[in-house]
Formats: structure tokens, sequence, C-alpha cells
């Protein structure tokens, strides 16, 4: 059984940052040194799941895509 499962790109970013919160290797980096997380707009919901804030959206954001 196959099943699909379509996401919009706000549920995907923070699907990734979830994932990255688990990481053994980000949970050590929490636990006994320091996180650096660079600018971008996935990498907001990043550091929202491993603050446990919100983080403006845009104040993140290193470029703008337009149409």
């Amino acid at each position: 059984m196959k099943i699909e499962t379509v996401l919009t790109v706000a549920e995907s970013k923070r699907l990734i940052a979830k994932g990255v919160k688990e990481l053994e290797v980000v949970k050590r980096a929490l636990r006994d040194g320091m996180v650096t997380v660079a600018m971008g707009t996935t990498n907001t919901y990043v550091a929202e799941e491993l603050s446990g804030q919100r983080i403006a959206k845009f104040s993140y954001t290193t470029g703008l895509t337009l149409p």
C-alpha cells in the first residue's frame, strides 16, 4: 500500500525543523556545547524548535523570491 501526503511549504519547513531538533548531534550540542543557527527561512523554524520561542519569519530571511 502506498500513501501520498502533500504538505504546504510551512508544514514542510516545520517538519524539517522537528527532525533537526531530534538529531543526536544537535541534542548533544544543546546539552554540552553551543548551537548556532544560520539565517534562512527554513532555519527560522529550526531556531523556533530549538529555542521554544516564536520568531518573526522574515527576521531570519536572507533573500527574497518574487514571482
